[in-house]
Parts: C-alpha cells; structure tokens; sequence
C-alpha cells in the first residue's frame, strides 16, 4: 500500500512538472540531522508538494471512512444474525414441548407452564423471559381453529380438529439490532 502511494505521489509530481509546476518551491532546507538522507533522495527524485501531500490524505481518509462503515455494518450484521439464530432456538424449544404434550395436552395451566419460568396471562396465552437476548421476552398463543373440527368415530359426536401455536419473541437493543422472531406450527386431534 505505502509503494502504491509513493508510486501515485511521483506520478503526479511528474504531471506536475510536464506543466511547468515546480513541486520543490515550497520547500525550505531539511533539518541538519536528516540531510545527508535527504540529499540522497533528492538526487532520485522531485519531492512531493503541499497539495500532492493534502490529495494522498484526502484519497486516505476516503477510503478509511468506507471501511470504517463496512466494519460497523458487518458488526451490526453479526449481532442481528445472533439475536435471531438465540430467538429460533428457544422459539424450537418451546415448538417441542407443545408438540410432545400433544393436541390434548396443549393447554395453558400452571402444570405444563411452571411459575417462575412462565407467566399465565390469559386462557390461551402464556408470557417468558428470553435469558439469551437482551430485554427480551416471549408469547406462546394457543387457539383453536373454529372451522377444523371432524366427527369422532367411538362417540359420534364433533369435536375439535386442530390447535394453532404461536410462539413471539421480541427483543431490545439499540434499533439497529432490535427485532422479533415469530413461529406457528399446528397441533392435530388424531382420536
């Protein structure tokens, strides 16, 4: 990178001078501990001019503010692809334990959804705590389907066919990284 530089530094020197500009005007003597350094460098080469040093720094600062914005990017990509890989993990946690419990065994009650862990907030509807993420919470919904019901064969009575659960977690953070994770699966009466 540094030879790049150098290489566009006497690049443009040389163009400066095509034109008649004289890129050591501006200079004065070198300081005496560097001078016999500097005599060397001035047999090889023309110098760099004020204006050529300002038009390297600017080229330099541009392009450090677009990796500078990169980076941030990258950052804040990293920790949403986090925050939703920890929210669908506990979302699946909580699929499998409705999924095992069954259609029947689905219900929202102190017995399937243990205090501390869960918080009952209505018949259908159970709130808690997202550990992984920052301020974070959840909701698992359960509701019957109204239009899903089937006919039992051992009693010939019709009964209720499928349960939809919902699982939302949200989470907080700076707005750039907030955000939710929602999944629903079906739970089915097999009798």
């Amino acid at each position: 990178m540094g030879s790049l530089i150098c290489r566009c530094v006497f690049l443009f020197s040389q163009k400066c001078s095509d034109y008649g500009i004289n890129t050591l005007e501006a200079r004065g003597p070198p300081p005496p501990a560097f001078a016999r350094i500097w005599r060397m460098e001035m047999k090889n080469s023309k110098g760099i001019s004020l204006v050529e040093l300002l038009m390297v720094a600017l080229l330099l600062g541009v392009g450090l503010t677009g990796v500078g914005g990169m980076f941030t990017a990258g950052l804040i990509s990293n920790r949403k692809a986090a925050h939703i890989t920890a929210a669908a993990n506990r979302a699946s946690k909580e699929i499998e334990r409705l999924r095992n419990a069954g259609f029947t065994g689905a219900v929202v009650d102190y017995e399937r959804f243990p205090y501390p862990d869960y918080y009952i907030v209505d018949s259908d509807t159970v709130y808690f705590d997202v550990d992984e993420l920052p301020q974070a919470s959840g909701h698992i919904y359960l509701d019957l389907d109204p239009e899903a019901k089937v006919i039992d064969p051992n009693t010939g009575l019709q009964v209720d066919n499928l349960k939809q659960a919902r699982i939302v977690i949200t989470w907080g953070g700076a707005k750039s990284v907030r955000g939710s994770y929602t999944v629903t699966t079906l739970l089915a009466n097999r009798p």
